[in-house]
């Protein structure tokens, strides 16, 4: 039983590191973003990137 609970934690910490690696990389794009395009262009930018997060939500949150 004890093996089993360190596979749950450990699992946990790595979807912990993959979420939050996602969100520093996305913040990463972000910045660069911000720093090379114009207003009109960054907005077009920033709809664009929210597009495949809308529609991977239900497969990354599970659909049942």
């Amino acid at each position: 039983m004890i093996f089993f609970g360190r596979q749950v934690v450990t699992g946990a910490v790595w979807a912990a590191v993959d979420s939050w690696g996602r969100q520093i990389a996305m913040l990463g794009v972000f910045v660069v973003l911000v720093r090379h395009l114009g207003p009109e262009a960054f907005g077009i930018a920033a709809l664009a990137m929210v597009v495949p997060n809308i529609l991977a939500a239900p497969v990354n949150e599970g659909s049942t």
